[in-house]
C-alpha cells in the first residue's frame, strides 16, 4: 500500500511531500527492540515510532504484533493481521 503525505513535524507553509510504502512481512519480522520506523498519525502525517519490545507471532494464524512507542508516553501495537493495530511504513527512495 502506497501513501503520499508529509512528516508530522514539518511546519513549513508548503511542506515537502514524500511517498511511503507499507513494510512487508519479512521486514516486520526483521525488526528488533530499538529500531525506528514510521506510522501514519491521527492528523494524517507520518510520525517516527520506536520498537519497544519483541515481535510477536502466532503459529495458528499469520498475524504479527509489534509493541511500539511514540511521543513521551504513548504506546501502541503495530503490525498486520489484527484489527486495532497501526500499519508501519518505510520511505520510498
Amino acid at each position: 500500500m502506497k501513501v503520499t503525505t508529509t512528516y508530522q513535524h514539518d511546519k513549513r507553509r508548503k511542506p515537502e511531500v514524500y511517498h511511503f510504502m507499507s513494510l512487508t512481512r519479512d521486514e516486520l519480522l526483521a525488526l528488533s527492540v530499538g529500531n525506528q520506523t514510521l506510522t501514519l498519525g491521527v492528523n494524517g502525517k507520518m510520525c517516527r515510532v520506536k520498537v519497544n519490545g519483541k515481535v510477536k507471532t502466532w503459529k495458528t494464524n499469520a498475524a504479527i504484533k509489534i509493541p511500539i512507542k511514540y511521543g513521551l508516553r504513548e504506546c501502541a501495537y503495530g503490525g498486520v493481521g489484527l484489527t486495532s493495530v497501526l500499519t508501519l511504513y518505510k520511505e520510498m527512495v
